[in-house]
């Protein structure tokens, strides 16, 4: 019998299991493994569950979680950063010219006593260097931060410690690393040819790139993170509900930029939406803390996806000659401790009234929460009218990682505006 080539290039009909195989369109298929047909008009790989050869999810689901929710529970982004960072620490009371970190100018000559170009770290452990540039190579976001005993780090001849912070590896030497800019220190007060010179830090490294792969435990209500670059899971990052409930968890995801929030949108669960992303920030930049590691991060951090406002009630209010001068917060991180002076011999434009204050937090530089309005009020008086105000903010870390700032609002008391 004569045939006929009979070419099918049309598939915009996709999966069709309603009707019998003989009764479908000429653009519909009736059955398919391993594709999906989630895009119109097109066909693409589907998972295969069963191979464990090239996919990263069926021996890990087999192992580690008793089940997976159909149609849910699996997220990927490309980001620019490597989920898991390196950390190279040298924390020893024995700091001398075999032990410990020293800083070079990046031409690797001795370190300029008081201003140059002193960017070359090299460490040394019982005389013998540690291959620095092959822990961070050219890229890597490097966060230098002292130890736990700050003299060790910080002292006369050592580190400033306000060379703590986030840097970025230029370029490599043996060795050694080369940082994209100078690491201050305290030079100057000792002879640079003392043998106790060398100093301890911990340097915390992340280099470019990488795939994340989230898969969700929906018995569990938890979600384990994959990495490409270090080809393996994290267990249990994301907390979704920290009570384990009989509804199974039905999550999704949205990307944005490096970052990720996964929701449950199981019906009648209580978990919450959480946001998982990387952070690398510095609260307080240039503040002459000790020990720096709860004021820099440098990281993937899952948080709640709230934007909690500030919640601690602290307003001094008074006038003079003198300014305000705020104290701290009682609880790190719960708010900002506000003090607000009407300055009697500064003439301004403050009017005769009674004036109330709020606080918000910033959450990564765009997002801001919903105002904690202080209980306590500031009065002007009319003998004071018209002059000017001095306020003056005490603030405590940590705060959130993802809190980039505040805002502090003042009004007439009941306005609306």
């Amino acid at each position: 019998m004569p045939r006929r080539l009979y070419k099918l290039n049309d598939f915009s009909g996709g999966l069709n299991t309603v009707k019998d195989v003989a009764d479908i369109n000429d653009n519909e298929v009736s059955v398919g493994q391993n594709l999906m047909f989630n895009v119109y008009g097109g066909m693409q790989p589907a998972y295969i569950m069963t191979d464990s050869t090239n996919n990263k999810i069926s021996a890990y689901n087999n192992s580690d979680i008793s089940t997976v929710q159909p149609g849910y529970g699996l997220g990927y982004f490309e980001t620019d950063h490597a989920r898991d960072s390196v950390t190279v620490t040298y924390d020893n009371a024995t700091m001398n010219r075999q032990n410990g970190f020293d800083l070079f100018e990046s031409d690797g000559t001795t370190r300029h006593p008081t201003a140059g170009d002193n960017r070359r770290l090299n460490l040394k452990v019982s005389n013998v260097e540690t291959n620095l540039a092959s822990s961070f190579p050219i890229g890597t976001l490097l966060l230098l931060s002292g130890v736990s005993a700050s003299t060790r780090s910080f002292a006369n001849n050592r580190l400033a410690s306000s060379a703590q912070g986030i840097y970025t590896v230029v370029d490599t030497s043996g060795n050694d690393i080369i940082l994209d800019r100078e690491v201050e220190g305290k030079f100057a007060e000792v002879d640079p040819v003392d043998v106790d010179d060398r100093f301890s830090l911990i340097l915390k490294g992340t280099s470019l790139g990488d795939q994340v792969l989230l898969l969700a435990d929906p018995a569990a209500h938890n979600i384990d993170v994959f990495s490409t670059t270090a080809n393996n899971y994290t267990h249990n990052v994301i907390t979704l509900n920290s009570t384990v409930v009989s509804t199974a968890s039905k999550v999704k995801y949205f990307r944005i930029e490096d970052s990720i929030r996964c929701c449950d949108t199981a019906d009648k669960n209580n978990s919450k939406i959480q946001w998982y992303g990387w952070i690398q920030r510095r609260h307080f930049e240039g503040a002459n803390s000790t020990l720096d590691n709860v004021n820099s991060y440098m990281d993937y951090f899952p948080k709640d996806n709230d934007l909690a406002p500030p919640t601690e009630d602290d307003l001094a209010s008074s006038s003079g000659s003198s300014g305000a001068v705020s104290g701290y917060p009682e609880d790190a991180g719960t708010s900002f401790e506000i003090a607000i002076a009407t300055e009697t011999d500064v003439d301004g434009f403050i009017e005769a009234a009674e004036y109330e204050l709020a606080s918000t937090f910033i959450y990564d530089g765009n997002q801001e929460s919903l105002p904690f309005k202080y209980a306590s009020t500031h009065i002007v008086t009319e003998t004071n009218s018209l002059k000017s105000l001095s306020v003056n903010i005490g603030a405590k870390g940590p705060y959130d990682e993802r809190i980039s700032g505040g805002r502090i609002y003042i009004r007439k008391k009941g306005d609306d505006s």
